[in-house]
């Protein structure tokens, strides 16, 4: 009787890990602005651009993503290296006075994007980026099941 439970849970626990991590199949960008970006929205899967000036990320930590992650890191941009986002999210801030050009990717499909300045991408588990510039503020956000996968070794 117990080892029935155990295949259950496991079964169970094995369906919600792919679930969580499934890629979607089409390619879409969502922008909207601070009001209307809400913690739902993060449950897409897309890549969204927050239109806003952000001039305080943690206010964005600690609204939006307050119940998405368990570990946060940092990390600086390097210029012109595609890096595939093994995180749950990936939060590029544009810290820099000058528009950036973005260059995101899903299923090898490029799509060019200029980020403003002090405007926000949060890049969604599997997508690829690609930043023009150096020292461009890049924070790697990841609840426990993609930190026991991917993010321990990130």
């Amino acid at each position: 009787m117990k080892i029935t439970y155990f295949f259950f849970i496991l079964i169970c626990t094995i369906s919600y890990i792919q679930l969580i991590l499934k890629q979607k199949k089409d390619v879409q960008i969502l922008q909207t602005y601070l009001f209307n970006c809400h913690p739902d929205l993060l449950l897409e899967k897309y890549p969204i651009i927050i239109q806003d000036q952000v001039h305080d990320i943690q206010d964005l930590f600690d609204s939006i993503f307050k119940y998405q992650y368990i570990t946060k890191s940092f990390t600086i941009s390097k210029k012109k290296q595609v890096t595939v986002n093994k995180n749950k999210f990936c939060v590029i801030y544009n810290t820099n006075k000058d528009e950036i050009c973005l260059t995101l990717y899903s299923n090898d499909t490029p799509i060019e994007i200029k980020l403003l300045p002090f405007t926000v991408c949060i890049i969604p588990f599997w997508w690829s980026y690609m930043v023009d510039t150096n020292g461009i503020d890049i924070y790697k956000l990841n609840d426990l099941i993609h930190f026991l996968l991917y993010g321990y070794f990130d």
